[in-house]
């Protein structure tokens, strides 16, 4: 809704956010490993090795963070440009990405404070963080993109700051809670022995959220070349149901992790079955609605994101076509995340990987070559298919 530049910041943000959760995966894999490595030793009664688990994700997590912010900030033009980014969206990607890559050691440390409280049975305090995050980032986005006229850089900007406020209050959570985990500085050393097991445990959600990420920096690529910044800016719309749908599912499974990951390490099968059951019913649930939502009324989803006609038109006409299958999406979150919550690496890691880097990938280039109609359509039919 920026006038004049709506289309173009529109499609920044969809150029640059998966760039972004490219490197914000690696983060995602040490904080989705960690939970159940944590838990499953908290049910075996082995606290002091879970705090040394503990501490030496979260330093792995800080040297990961130091290499993302350089990548991020320096290489960031050559980054947009071979994944779809236009002359004129150039700047406003280049903007909103670095001001973004400043802010991710507190995303990266809200995260990681996420998943590990939720780990030891705190789950509410982590939806009490991610609600500062979400509250503070939802006033400061109005204010800094149109009274202070700072556009796509005040969003990203917001984003960083409602991160910072979590993290403060994370740190307050923790101080007053004297039955939380407790680790030093010497366990901050990523040791080998420590991280091992949960780099293991996170690698599916690295694979299935970075292949997520680099598909969707493909699409954008594919969409330039054959649609112009008006695809590239209809892909940003559609991935916000998509967005949707992975946090819904991300969110609920650390209610369930705990749980899961718990009674597992504790031999209660019968437990872990029965929440596992109701977990991928409610994950199918939320996929249903935003299906359904999309095959009813797929120009009407929009208006409440870009007032651009000529955006919308487009958008609206190619929504059921990109959204075709998304009713059985929840229901494949769910299942990789069970499996994960159990331990079972090899499993969750090759569900990861057949949708996106076996399947997708491959439609995204095939399509467009054997397509004897629109160009643009045939990029967007990979996902379906």
């Amino acid at each position: 809704h920026i006038p004049s530049d709506g289309m173009l910041s529109l499609g920044a943000v969809g150029l640059s956010l998966p760039i972004h959760h490219v490197f914000l995966a690696f983060i995602l894999m040490l904080a989705s490993g960690m939970g159940p490595a944590v838990s499953i030793l908290l049910g075996k009664g082995e606290r002091r090795k879970a705090e040394a688990v503990s501490g030496s994700c979260f330093g792995l997590a800080m040297a990961v963070n130091a290499v993302s912010l350089f990548v991020l900030f320096f290489f960031a033009d050559e980054l947009l440009l071979a994944f779809g980014a236009g002359e004129e969206s150039l700047p406003f990607a280049r903007s909103y990405l670095r001001t973004l890559a400043w802010g991710m050691p507190f995303s990266s440390t809200l995260l990681m404070l996420v998943f590990w409280l939720g780990s030891q049975g705190y789950v509410a305090d982590g939806v009490r963080l991610n609600l500062v995050n979400v509250g503070v980032n939802a006033v400061l986005d109005p204010l800094f993109i149109f009274p202070l006229g700072m556009g796509v850089t005040g969003a990203a900007l917001a984003t960083n700051l409602g991160a910072v406020a979590a993290c403060v209050c994370g740190g307050w959570l923790v101080g007053r809670n004297p039955h939380v985990l407790r680790f030093g500085l010497d366990d901050l050393v990523p040791r080998v022995r420590h991280w091992l097991r949960p780099v293991a445990l996170g690698s599916s959600t690295l694979l299935n959220v970075g292949m997520e990420s680099l598909t969707l920096l493909f699409l954008n690529a594919g969409l330039q070349k054959y649609g112009g910044d008006l695809a590239v800016a209809a892909l940003s719309l559609f991935g916000v149901p998509l967005m949707i749908l992975m946090n819904l599912c991300l969110g609920l499974s650390h209610g369930v992790q705990p749980i899961v990951s718990y009674n597992f390490g504790a031999g209660r099968p019968d437990r872990v079955v029965r929440v596992s059951r109701l977990f991928t019913r409610v994950c199918f649930a939320c996929s249903f609605v935003l299906w359904t939502v999309a095959m009813v009324a797929p120009r009407a989803m929009w208006t409440c994101f870009t007032s651009d006609a000529q955006l919308m038109d487009f958008a609206g006409a190619k929504t059921r076509i990109f959204f075709a299958v998304m009713l059985t999406g929840g229901i494949q979150y769910a299942q990789i995340y069970v499996i994960k919550f159990l331990g079972n690496v090899r499993v969750s890691i090759f569900l990861g990987v057949l949708k996106r880097l076996l399947l997708l990938l491959p439609l995204i280039f095939i399509l467009p070559a054997v397509w004897t109609g629109d160009k643009a359509t045939a990029v967007l039919l990979a996902s379906p298919l």
